[in-house]
Formats: structure tokens, C-alpha cells, sequence
């Protein structure tokens, strides 16, 4: 069963859960607390509201990337534009910076000097965009220039 929530609680719900991501125990505590109790009054479990949202989301998130015109070998060998993936993520998510706790902002701005990641801060920064996505996807929240697919 996938469990569909009307467009006031969806609302409603993601705002709450951006609190999740507190610096403060009571304030995570009271937010797990109101998105459970919001979930209950319509009837609806957490393993439904998951189910729904994975059955709804094609893959894993990734801003959108820019189309490159094809260039030759010697243009190619000297052309730094390409921005890598995880640049690309980490400046999108960062237009959310409001849902970001200091920890997430912090990581986000520093791994765009980074050539490449880790396997665990690539699954972090996955993590991250994930939850961000959700809520951009439950409210409709779509940061100026962001094209969402």
C-alpha cells in the first residue's frame, strides 16, 4: 500500500521533518515526535510514507548537469569547465542552506575544493541531498535556478 498524504500535511510534514536535522536533542525529539503524530491522525505508518516515497523516486539524487557542446582532443585536454558531480550537489544544496544544520553546510562548502570522495562522504552527501530533495519534492520548494528533473 502506498500511503498518500493530503497536500497541507505533506506540507506540513517536511517542514517538520527540516527540523530533524537540529543542533538541539529536544528540538529533534519534538519534531520526530510531531511528524509521527501528524502521520497517525491521517492514518498513515512510517514504513507506508517511505514505501510511497521510493516507489516515487526514480534513482539517486543528482542536480541536473549542464549539456557541453562536443569538443576536440586538444580542447578537451585543456577544458577545467566540467564541473565534477559532487561540486554540483553540494552547490545545489546549498541553495537550501535553511534546512542545513552547520555541520551539513560546513561539509557541503567544504568538499567542493575536493578532487574526488570518499566512499562515506559520498554516501553522506547523498544523504544530505536526499533529505533535501524530499522536502523540495513534498513542498514544491524549488530554489531559484534549480531545474529539478
Amino acid at each position: 500500500m502506498t500511503a498518500r498524504l493530503p497536500d497541507g500535511a505533506r506540507e506540513r510534514l517536511a517542514k517538520i521533518c527540516g527540523r530533524l536535522g537540529s543542533d538541539h536533542d529536544g528540538e529533534r525529539a519534538s519534531a520526530a515526535a510531531l511528524a509521527s503524530r501528524l502521520l497517525r491522525d491521517h492514518g498513515v505508518t512510517w514504513a507506508e510514507l517511505v514505501e510511497g516515497a521510493t516507489a516515487a523516486a526514480p534513482g539517486p539524487v543528482s542536480p541536473p548537469r549542464p549539456r557541453r557542446r562536443r569538443a576536440s582532443r586538444r580542447q578537451a585536454a585543456n577544458d577545467t569547465s566540467e564541473i565534477p558531480e559532487h561540486v554540483a550537489t553540494a552547490a545545489w544544496l546549498l541553495r537550501y542552506d535553511d534546512l542545513l544544520t552547520k555541520w551539513e553546510a560546513d561539509f557541503a562548502r567544504g568538499i567542493a575544493s575536493f578532487r574526488r570522495l570518499s566512499h562515506k562522504q559520498a554516501a553522506t552527501l547523498n544523504k544530505i541531498a536526499a533529505r533535501v530533495d524530499a522536502y523540495a519534492e513534498a513542498t514544491h520548494d524549488y530554489r531559484a535556478g534549480q531545474a529539478h528533473g
